[in-house]
């Protein structure tokens, strides 16, 4: 039984080179099976009052939930969104395990059917290049998923975080990686993805900007400061990042004029 409990060892009387070898064996015969073993769904049915996080060990055996409040110690209880844990049992995959996990979500969330058309499935830049990105590498797998249409079914690519020189200047292309504008730049990717059968997506944060960007340099008084004047941070990605005001209407007029370059001009 390949999910025994660890103790029977005890009365193991071989070396202790042995007797390591073994627990190490029997460890990994625990991992959890994709295969039909059993498996623990859990995430969290929503991200209305704080940033959820899920964490877990290399070998599935130690997992934590937190819910995120901007970095603050906490001296005080404190509602956060509900959690969800669900147990699947071994040999019972005959359905998408995920299946009830994303109704409890839906149902949670009070989520309207689709309107606008079928169900984007897709690829993402960012979950393999990170930053790294070029209009070349995206290129070369923009036509792989073409190929890879009858295996894996896309019909939308994503490209994420690193196509810009900082955040807040979206409209500069990182040199030598990107076209220039007078050669294409980002519209020219976007027609890459669909000339593959697919529709572009874009990632963008307009009311974020890193403190050495141009917009930074030419709007410091659109910063969001407290009543001592300190700047506040507006990301939870592990680096501070400044948030806009969005009360101000110049800086709403900013993040409107981003969102109809990337969707009408890109």
């Amino acid at each position: 039984d390949a999910y025994r409990d660890p103790t029977h060892l005890r009365n193991y009387h071989g070396s202790q080179e042995e007797l390591q070898t073994q627990e190490r064996l029997e460890q990994e015969e625990r991992k959890l099976d994709e295969l039909g073993g059993p498996a623990l769904v859990i995430g969290w049915l929503s991200q209305h009052n704080q940033f959820g996080v899920v964490s877990v060990n290399a070998d599935l055996n130690q997992l934590t939930m937190h819910a995120s409040s901007q970095g603050q110690m906490m001296t005080t209880t404190k509602s956060t969104d509900w959690a969800y844990a669900q147990l699947v049992t071994p040999h019972c995959y005959d359905e998408e395990p995920m299946v009830h996990y994303l109704h409890a979500v839906a149902a949670y969330n009070q989520a309207k059917p689709l309107q606008n058309g079928s169900l984007l499935t897709g690829w993402c830049s960012w979950y393999h290049y990170y930053e790294d990105i070029s209009a070349q590498n995206l290129s070369d797998n923009f036509e792989k998923l073409n190929q890879l249409r009858n295996k894996i079914p896309t019909n939308v690519a994503v490209i994420d975080d690193g196509y810009m020189t900082a955040w807040g200047d979206w409209d500069s292309l990182k040199p030598q990686k990107f076209p220039t504008e007078q050669e294409g730049g980002l519209r020219s990717v976007a027609e890459n993805v669909r000339q593959n059968g697919m529709r572009p997506g874009l990632w963008l944060a307009p009311f974020t900007c890193d403190k050495k960007s141009k917009l930074v340099k030419d709007h410091p008084d659109w910063v969001i400061r407290n009543d001592e004047g300190r700047t506040a941070n507006s990301s939870n990605c592990g680096k501070f990042f400044y948030g806009l005001d969005a009360t101000n209407p110049d800086v709403r007029a900013y993040v409107y004029k981003c969102i109809k370059r990337a969707v009408k001009d890109w």
